[in-house]
């Protein structure tokens, strides 16, 4: 009988037999898959078929035909034969049991239960604790002897749910069967497991799910609780059997327990459900997030985070290694600004004058805003965040973020320096940008301040020597704008030796220029537009 499975399962020739073995590549969670290949019939002429699930050399099951006459009556039943008897418990033994199937009732008899694709098989009290274990039986008139059996004529492609030990762990698996329409055979086709042990098994699921990949976990906030914790990874590859996904903390400390097996035994306070998005997942966890103990996530303790991706019902659950270790703490700052800048635009002698340019901080999730200082640069040295937060509200300037990198094309012409006294020209002055946590819960960061500049009543640019704020050629970090052009025009940029660097042409309007591949520096900006040329000096940052 030909199988078709999805060609990402890695497929390889099994050690004994003709059999196929498909496995989907994780150390935490494999569902392996062997292909009975021809197809093996257990009948009058073939009264038995021996199971190996996990192709060890081991039988684990016998599928038994046996006849016997009670009373005057032939019957005839099939039966699931395992290895020992441990009693009633349902928990396999090393030594004394290997097998044992998953039933839907028992009396003197024991009835194996029909499975369908997707149905999970583990371990619970519903395994036969003996080895003895009965598909069906029927009379000499093919007429079942009971109604309770599941498994009636005709039956196709069902599971068998079984358990079974490797060594000294227990794994969980199925046998998929099929029955003849008159009771007279039964076909064996393929079996599987879940490679990790004591992992919940989902019945003809060949695959499990891809695994995200680039897993990181962190400290963002100050709550002393699950909602601190911030984590980031990118989607599995392939998303298309995956439902979503599932975020376990587990204490560094006990991080051996950290299985996917452990996993699926918790209750839903102890993990947190990420809905999948198409895209990389960045997310905050729950404040009442319980770690995988039961215990809560607190202050003081390392821990690991675990990303499961959760299947549907024909793939497996898969969970790969964790992030790197992180110890909750109670100073968290929030991400500072960087490559901060001030320069002297216009010649009003106050803070119309400056323009600011900054890098927004790496993670803005916790940022409010941005407040912008101006220091004088005499005193630039004793700037600490402290100093800077108990200044009044005429001291800075706030600046909204916008998730992309900030200008501010000449600050409010009544901001005051850091010192209290109005910003003037030959005076130099130093920026500092705070980046001021939301909600309470984050500590201000603070940035390295900027090159030291002066305000000096001679500047010169495109709308003559009185520059209007926001009518100007400006830069940020390694692209240059232009505002406000009254027509179209050309372009060059210069070094400071003369050099021409770049040549174009700029539109009407608002444009600009990115210039990824010159050398960090000033360089001189010449517009010619309409036959008028003009000049501004510009900085690029990359």
């Amino acid at each position: 009988m030909k199988k078709n499975y999805e060609s990402k399962i890695k497929m390889f020739t099994a050690l004994a037999g003709s059999a196929s073995v498909m496995m989907a590549n994780d150390a935490q969670s494999q569902s392996v898959v062997r292909d009975i290949n021809p197809d093996v019939v257990v009948s009058s002429s073939n009264t038995s078929y021996a199971i190996d699930i996990d192709n060890d050399g081991t039988t684990d099951f016998t599928i038994v035909r046996a006849t016997y006459t009670y009373a005057g009556v032939t019957k005839t039943h099939f039966y699931m034969l395992g290895t020992g008897n441990v009693g009633y418990s349902g928990v396999p033994t090393v030594g004394t049991s290997n097998a044992h199937t998953f039933i839907s009732s028992g009396s003197t008899d024991w009835y194996v239960d029909k499975l369908s694709v997707g149905d999970t098989t583990k371990l619970t009290s519903e395994y036969n604790g003996n080895r003895y274990t009965r598909l069906f039986e029927v009379n000499g008139s093919g007429v079942l002897t009971d109604n309770s059996y599941r498994w009636t004529a005709g039956t196709t492609d069902k599971y068998v749910g079984v358990q079974f030990t490797i060594g000294s762990n227990i794994h969980f698996g199925w046998v998929k069967l099929s029955i003849a329409s008159n009771y007279s055979t039964v076909t064996v086709k393929e079996v599987g497991y879940e490679k990790s042990p004591g992992a919940l098994s989902k019945a003809g699921s060949p695959i499990s799910a891809d695994s995200v990949t680039s897993l990181n976990a962190w400290d963002q906030a100050n709550n002393g609780n699950g909602s601190d914790i911030r984590v980031s990874f990118n989607k599995a590859t392939d998303e298309t059997n995956i439902l979503k996904y599932r975020a376990y903390v587990v204490p560094t400390a006990s991080i051996s327990t950290a299985t996917l097996a452990t996993f699926q035994e918790l209750a839903s306070t102890r993990y947190v459900d990420i809905a999948k998005t198409g895209s990389n997942i960045v997310t905050n966890l729950t404040a009442s997030l319980l770690d995988i103990q039961g215990n809560a996530i607190v202050n003081g303790t390392a821990y690991t985070v675990f990303i499961e991706s959760v299947g549907n019902t024909s793939t497996g659950d898969r969970v790969p290694a964790g992030s790197a270790s992180f110890t909750l703490s109670t100073n968290i700052s929030a991400d500072a600004a960087t490559s901060v800048s001030g320069s002297d635009v216009a010649n009003n002698s106050n803070a119309t004058d400056i323009r600011v340019t900054f890098n927004k901080g790496a993670n803005e999730a916790n940022i409010l805003n941005y407040r912008v200082y101006v220091v004088p640069t005499a005193s630039a040295s004793a700037v600490t965040l402290t100093s800077l937060q108990a200044l009044a509200s005429s001291r800075y300037e706030s600046v909204s973020k916008t998730g992309s990198n900030l200008f501010v094309n000449g600050l409010t012409s009544g901001l005051l320096d850091s010192q209290g006294n109005a910003i003037v020209t030959n005076t130099a002055y130093t920026i500092f940008v705070i980046s001021i946590g939301s909600g309470g819960t984050v500590d201000s960061g603070i940035s390295g301040g900027s090159p030291s500049f002066m305000l000096t009543n001679s500047v010169t640019g495109l709308f003559g020597p009185n520059i209007t704020v926001n009518k100007n050629i400006y830069s940020a970090s390694n692209t240059i704008y232009f505002l406000d052009m009254e027509a179209n025009g050309s372009v060059k940029v210069m070094n400071l030796m003369g050099a021409e660097v770049y040549s174009g042409s700029i539109s009407s309007g608002d444009s600009n220029i990115p210039l990824q591949n010159i050398v960090d520096g000033v360089y001189l900006v010449e517009v010619n537009v309409n036959g008028k040329l003009y000049s501004q000096k510009v900085s690029i940052q990359n």
